[in-house]
């Protein structure tokens, strides 16, 4: 169901891009897909935290051991994500393209920035913080993704092992990873794109072990769309899941021109 949740958040941030264009990012029917979107984001991280207390419940380290280092390691990034923006690259394209959008009201092409022309899906979401005159939550908001990684990193630790252990440990060291603190502490696309790079393995996975579930298929295809809109480097993970049919395939009886095609 989270893994779901997920992709309509990010399935809602692709409507908003005609939206924008065409009715304008001021236009009530944006305005709602844009509380539609942050409703369903709010949801894939308590969620995600439920699912962390859960181990934690089930787990037979104490409680205070667990939770206490992500409490810390969210102040630190929290804490982090309320200071003054400074990141040159969240000041001259992720949080630029948005405003310059915002002063004409619209989604529009802008030919003299090159950049704007990369992959925009949380542009989507950075302009509906900045039209409600919330840039102080932009990083909090890219930390969101953050959160919904390391859910979905301990959901799929606890599933191919069903060590409730394990799956704390994913929680935990993914949140402390040092470059996932830098990304977090201010807006960028990084986060974004590893979340549903990853929601694609973990579904993908979860065909590749049961067999069956066109619905995983189904869902990790536009996961992977949802991380090729957000930044070029999706390109290596599309890539390393197309390879990772091959073998699949195979161990099923196709043949290697029936797989490739």
């Amino acid at each position: 169901m989270t893994t779901w949740i997920v992709i309509c958040a990010g399935l809602c941030l692709t409507v908003l891009l005609p939206l924008g264009t065409f009715c304008g990012l001021y236009h009530d029917t944006t305005h709602y897909v844009l509380i539609l979107h942050f409703s369903l984001q709010f949801l894939s991280v308590a969620l995600s935290i439920l699912l962390f207390l859960e181990l934690c419940r089930s787990s037979s380290w104490y409680l205070l051991f667990t939770v206490t280092p992500v409490l810390l390691l969210s102040a630190v990034v929290i804490l982090h994500c309320l200071l003054p923006i400074t990141e040159p690259g969240a000041l001259t394209h992720y949080l630029a393209v948005p405003r310059w959008w915002l002063a004409r009201e619209a989604v529009h092409e802008i030919r003299w920035y090159e950049p704007s022309y990369h992959p925009m899906l949380l542009s989507m979401g950075y302009s509906g913080l900045l039209s409600y005159g919330l840039a102080e939550l932009t990083a909090i908001y890219h930390f969101s993704f953050l959160l919904i990684l390391c859910g979905i990193t301990a959901g799929s630790v606890y599933y191919l092992t069903e060590d409730v252990e394990l799956g704390i440990l994913g929680f935990i060291l993914m949140l402390g990873l040092p470059i996932c603190i830098r990304l977090a502490s201010a807006p960028a696309t990084a986060l974004g794109l590893a979340t549903f790079c990853a929601l694609a393995t973990f579904l993908i996975t979860k065909w590749s072990v049961s067999g069956k579930g066109w619905y995983h298929i189904l869902g990790a295809a536009l996961a992977m769309g949802l991380a090729l809109s957000t930044g070029y480097n999706a390109l290596i993970a599309a890539l390393a899941m197309g390879l990772a049919f091959i073998p699949h395939s195979l161990r099923c009886g196709r043949t290697l021109l029936t797989t490739v095609w």
